[in-house]
């Protein structure tokens, strides 16, 4: 028989054997307890979306240095719908006051552009970068080349227009124009025109307001091809309304301008003022692209949730085509479509009904306008 203590020493021996392996029994079984709870939780929402993101921050990191972060920032959009406001409801304010003053109406609601851009000339944007070796990112406010651009040719085109616009009133018999007297005097349909107003400052304004919302620094053709497009409005524009004024000036009245730029167009100023937001919209349509984080794995319609922008952006020409095209076809302000036909003898002068039915409403036909060139330098020949 044993002793007793040789005894102690085997139990001393089984159990300093026995209780690490039952210990690692017991924490391995509890650990296998434990992944079995999660799996089962694995379907629960909130693990599901902790998963997305823990994708989507491994996607972030793998984005390689100097990623051009496009972010958008819509405080510039909302400063600019605050200064048109403002402006036509000081138009409002003084039509209430001195309801047949009208020298102001050209001055605040053409002017309110130049307002509206003036933010975007001296207001540094910023810029987001990634920091070269690291999932962190930058910013560094800086001029945005784009948006100076923009906003440049905005406030030019803005201060040229309200100036030519008040300079006629002004230099006119009356000092006032006689279509809005009518309008203006009643607080009602004042009311109306200067919404109106607010609504065409702020639809026409759209490709440069947000453009001024996006931090990206856009495509350099689309720049160079929007700053061409909206040089030859601002251009055609001004033409055309000196060519006007000045016949207006060594023409008795009655009569009715087709020299120059009218002659291709009934409106060459119309156009000239399309196709400038046209342009403006050229130059800031790629900046206003937002781009998708997984373009592979987007849906068709998320991207083009991207381009909503875009899409608001266009509403300025096409409101303004639709503007002008009603109202020199008669849809809009009828009265006014057939004095200006009556006063002219529509129907009645041939030259006049052979010019309107003739020339093109807006946009000027390339052809005919190379045809009457050529039939210019061929009289031009004939009498040499």
């Amino acid at each position: 028989m044993p002793s007793r203590k040789s005894l102690c020493l085997w139990l001393t021996l089984f159990l300093s054997f026995f209780t690490p392996l039952s210990t690692a029994f017991l924490t391995g079984r509890q650990a296998r307890n434990l992944q079995d709870k999660s799996d089962s939780s694995d379907s629960s929402p909130s693990h599901r979306i902790n998963k997305i993101f823990n994708k989507i921050h491994k996607k972030m990191n793998a984005v390689p240095s100097g990623y051009p972060f496009v972010t958008f920032d819509n405080t510039p959009f909302w400063q600019s719908q605050k200064i048109i406001f403002g402006a036509n409801l000081l138009g409002y304010v003084i039509n209430l006051c001195a309801p047949h003053f009208h020298a102001h109406v050209d001055l605040l609601g053409t002017g309110a552009f130049a307002a509206a851009a003036l933010p975007s000339l001296w207001t540094k944007q910023p810029i987001v970068t990634r920091i070269p070796g690291t999932s962190s990112s930058i910013v560094a406010a800086t001029n945005n080349v784009r948006i100076q651009a923009s906003a440049s040719a905005v406030f030019a085109w803005s201060v040229k227009l309200a100036l030519f616009l008040l300079y006629r009133v002004l230099n006119s018999e009356t000092s006032k124009d006689e279509r809005l007297d009518a309008i203006l005097s009643n607080p009602s349909t004042a009311a109306g025109f200067w919404l109106f107003s607010m609504a065409w400052g702020s639809i026409c304004s759209l490709p440069h307001t947000l453009g001024a919302t996006s931090s990206s620094l856009g495509d350099p053709l689309a720049l160079r091809v929007g700053g061409i497009m909206a040089a030859a409005g601002w251009l055609t524009e001004t033409i055309a309304d000196y060519q006007k004024w000045l016949f207006k000036r060594t023409h008795k009245k009655g009569d009715f301008c087709n020299e120059g730029l009218w002659s291709v167009s009934q409106h060459p100023n119309w156009f000239g003022n399309l196709l400038f937001w046209s342009g403006i919209f050229v130059m800031n349509a790629p900046a206003l692209v937002e781009p998708v984080m997984f373009p592979s794995r987007a849906s068709l319609l998320n991207k083009l949730w991207g381009y909503r922008r875009v899409g608001l952006a266009m509403l300025s020409p096409g409101f303004m085509y639709y503007l002008f095209s009603s109202q020199g076809t008669g849809k809009l302000l009828p009265e006014g479509f057939e004095a200006t036909r009556k006063r002219y003898g529509y129907g009645v002068d041939e030259a006049y009904t052979k010019y309107v039915d003739e020339t093109p409403l807006i946009i000027p036909n390339p052809l005919q306008w190379w045809r009457d060139a050529m039939e210019a330098g061929g009289g031009v020949k004939k009498a040499q």
